[in-house]
C-alpha cells in the first residue's frame, strides 16, 4: 500500500490524461489531501537534471573510479551509448547496480537541505496531529 508523501494518508489510483499517459505508469492521489503522485515510466529518468537510478529511481547515488566485480551492471543501448560518449560511473547502494550518466550528481548541500525540509514537514505535521 502506498502511503501519502505529505499527510501519510492512503493514495489509491487514478485516472490519467494524455500527457501523463505519455510520461507516467500510474497516477495516485491522496484520499485526504488531494496530493496527486505519479509513478513515472522508464524513460523519464533519463529526462531529469540529473542521474538517477535506473531501476529505483533514487537520487544517493556514488560515483565509482573503476568498475567493481561483484555488482552487476546494467545492460542496454542507453547505458551503451553512454558508455561510448564517456560518462561517468554510478553505483547504487539499494539496487546494487552499476550504470554510466552524462550528467553531473546532486550537490551533497542540495541532498541535505531537501532531506532536511522533508523531516522539518514531517515534523510540523506530527506536532499539528497531536
Amino acid at each position: 500500500m502506498l502511503h501519502c508523501p505529505t499527510c501519510q494518508g492512503r493514495l489509491r489510483r487514478v485516472h490519467r490524461n494524455f500527457a501523463e499517459k505519455l510520461l507516467y505508469v500510474a497516477m495516485y492521489e491522496c484520499g485526504k489531501c488531494h496530493t496527486r503522485k505519479p509513478d513515472p515510466r522508464w524513460y523519464a529518468l533519463y529526462l531529469g537534471d540529473y542521474p538517477r537510478c535506473p531501476r529505483c529511481g533514487t537520487y544517493r547515488l556514488t560515483r565509482l573510479a573503476t568498475r567493481d566485480k561483484i555488482d552487476q551492471m546494467l545492460k542496454g543501448p542507453v547505458n551503451w551509448v553512454q558508455f561510448m560518449w564517456g560518462a561517468d560511473l554510478y553505483h547504487c547502494r539499494y539496487c546494487r547496480v552499476q550504470f554510466y550518466d552524462v550528467r553531473k550528481p546532486v550537490a551533497p548541500e542540495v541532498r541535505e537541505k531537501a532531506a532536511a525540509a522533508v523531516s522539518m514537514g514531517a515534523a510540523a505535521q506530527g506536532s499539528e496531529a497531536e
